[in-house]
């Protein structure tokens, strides 16, 4: 984290054996990882590897993972923001002559102030770190800077000079050392991108090398079991495709095994809260209901408890959880058909996707996501959400949004069903609050104009008094911003009014510039060279109100759009969500099934008597 935010980052999981001799890992050519990158915001996937130990570890492997940070956010939004504060320090040159010492000082302790403040906006995007990074390097430059440049008007004041060389340094200075510093980014961040892909692929060829497993008989029938069971795989995945009536299926027993066992799941949430887009979590107490077939249970008197484990079931992305309760067996429901039910209350902390790009117009799902372990198969059946569950900021969308995973296309290997409340924020507070305030601030900058381009120090002070005024009110809107190290539509908004700002001010130092520097002696012509930059003033405050404006414009019709949207295209899933039809019947545990399962139950049945008769 040293480089930070132009750094890599390595992410090693390390799998081991049981102490159990004879075995060891062999290394296949798949790493299938490449489309996980669709989760990790902010980031960027470089490489994957899957690496095995060399003899004296042979019971070990590793898979690697190289990412890459996106540094565009802390480009645009730290360093370039900076700069621009930091470099009107200059601008205060411009003020000279008796009684000027003070107001410099006040403008650059204004100007340092701001500076300050913008920080604690960033800040809490920013990784607290013991060493220190590019970006605690350059805040401590733009400190410097101000200390130079307040040291060069203290001295100016003592003396009753004025060096303009001493100025002219600092300036070139100040250019070649962002310069430097850009150029120093931009190797860095190559040199620690080669750095993690040559440790990764270094550390694999060494191994590679090293790894020259004993060729004793264990080992060699190992690799041959290997082949026979990717061979078995491939003849099982033809075998599946076959009917049950057709002759290649009626001799295989091992299609009969492989056959995975429907297990039919149904949810039920009974409380949602403390959605967090600080940490992403939120927290939510939920029923599972699970149905299936064990020929076990055949015979057995319905309605009884039967002495049969409950598929087990787990949960994923759970921060904390807890159950609450579960049934202590299963329940009989048809002892002719050997269907069995159970359920199980969960309470849980669950994290949710960091994906809110289009804050504050998003959408989220707070997805609960449960795999299934073993040879089994789900069946999802509906989801119920109590009438009195609400949230104060969301809008709580009429149907639920579910997907289905089926072992093949999830890494796990495992069937997963994912299933929440699909909700959409308001906005209100957002734009009547925030946005429109810093509109009014922004707009206040074009009061600049009606200050004579002379009067350079008169306008500062309006100038550095919005601007303060506007980062105080961005640090308020902190506690309710996502903290995420990508640049959401709230943060374009909030950048544009900034540099709308920056604009309007190096106008405004342009300006002066251009009168200071005017080399006209008669008062005729200096009061031409005046007329000359009010004209040119008045025509570029016409040109940024114009662009001002069109931007608000398109930035609220895009929202508007964006508000619009239905909820499936404003969420950008990573994975294919469905909406749960509005009329879903209210299902009970026992014979309330869904003609969906009463058809898979059917079909098993049929299937299973097939088997017995041949």
């Amino acid at each position: 984290m040293s480089a930070f935010p132009f750094d890599c980052q390595v992410l090693e999981l390390v799998l081991e054996l049981d102490a159990s001799e004879g075995k060891h890992f062999i290394k296949s050519d798949c790493c299938e990882a490449g489309h996980e990158s669709l989760m990790l915001n902010g980031w960027s996937l470089l490489a994957s590897s899957l690496q095995t130990c060399p003899p004296s570890q042979n019971r070990h492997a590793i898979l690697a993972v190289v990412a890459e940070r996106d540094s565009k956010y802390f480009i645009w939004n730290v360093f370039v923001i900076l700069c621009a504060w930091t470099s009107l320090t200059f601008s205060f040159y411009l003020e000279k002559g008796d009684g000027n010492f003070t107001m410099r000082v006040v403008a650059i302790s204004r100007i340092q102030t701001v500076s300050c403040s913008y920080r604690s906006i960033v800040e809490h995007r920013l990784p607290v770190l013991p060493q220190l990074t590019p970006i605690g390097v350059y805040w401590a430059s733009c400190e410097v800077l101000n200390g130079l440049v307040l040291s060069h008007f203290i001295y100016e004041e003592v003396t009753g000079t004025s060096d303009s060389v001493v100025m002219t340094a600092l300036l070139i200075a100040w250019a070649l050392w962002n310069l430097a510093f850009a150029s120093c980014a931009f190797c860095v961040k190559r040199h620690k991108r080669q750095c993690c892909l040559d440790h990764v692929n270094s550390r694999s060829a060494v191994w590679k090398h090293q790894a020259t497993f004993p060729e004793d008989s264990d080992f060699q029938d190992a690799q041959v079991e290997l082949r026979e069971a990717a061979e078995a795989a491939k003849n099982m995945d033809k075998l599946q495709s076959l009917k049950p009536w057709q002759p290649a299926a009626k001799n295989s027993v091992a299609l009969k095994e492989a056959v995975p066992q429907l297990v039919s799941i149904a949810f039920r949430i009974w409380l949602i809260r403390k959605v967090d887009l600080k940490s992403f979590t939120f927290e939510c107490k939920f029923r599972v209901f699970l149905e299936w077939m064990d020929a076990d249970a055949i015979g057995l008197p319905a309605g009884k408890k039967a002495k049969l484990p409950i598929p087990d079931i787990a949960l994923r992305d759970a921060v904390t959880s807890v159950v609450l309760d579960k049934s202590s067996a299963p329940e009989v429901v048809n002892s002719e058909t050997g269907h069995l039910a159970a359920q199980i209350l969960f309470g849980a902390t669950l994290r949710m996707s960091e994906r809110v790009h289009h804050f504050p117009f998003d959408c989220q799902w707070l997805a609960i996501v449960i795999p299934l372990r073993g040879e089994r198969s789900f069946l999802y059946q509906y989801c119920e959400v109590d009438e009195h569950v609400q949230l104060d900021e969301w809008l709580i969308h009429p149907q639920v949004g579910f997907s289905t995973i089926s072992k093949m296309d999830h890494l796990s290997n495992q069937d997963t069903v994912m299933c929440g409340l699909l909700i959409r924020r308001c906005s209100q507070y957002y734009v009547q609050t925030i946005m429109l305030m810093l509109f009014v601030i922004g707009s206040l900058s074009f009061s600049l104009y009606s200050v004579e381009a002379a009067q350079f120090y008169n306008r500062a002070q309006v100038f550095l008094f919005l601007c303060q005024l506007m980062v105080i009110f961005n640090t308020y809107a902190q506690a309710k911003l996502p903290c995420v190290s990508y640049s959401t539509d709230f943060d374009r908004y909030s950048t544009s009014c900034q540099v709308l700002f920056i604009v309007i001010a190096y106008g405004s130092v342009a300006s002066a510039a251009a009168l200071a520097w005017s080399s006209c002696a008669e008062d005729g012509q200096v009061c031409e060279a005046a007329t000359t930059i009010a004209r040119a003033e008045a025509y570029m405050s016409a040109l940024l109100a114009s662009l001002w404006l069109a931007w608000i414009f398109f930035f609220f019709v895009k929202a508007m759009f964006t508000q619009r949207l239905p909820v499936l295209k404003a969420l950008n899933s990573s994975v294919p969500v469905t909406l749960q039809c509005q009329e879903s019947p209210q299902k009970a545990m026992g014979y309330g099934l869904a003609p969906q399962w009463e058809s898979m139950v059917a079909r098993e049945t049929q299937r299973a008597t097939f088997y017995s008769s041949n």
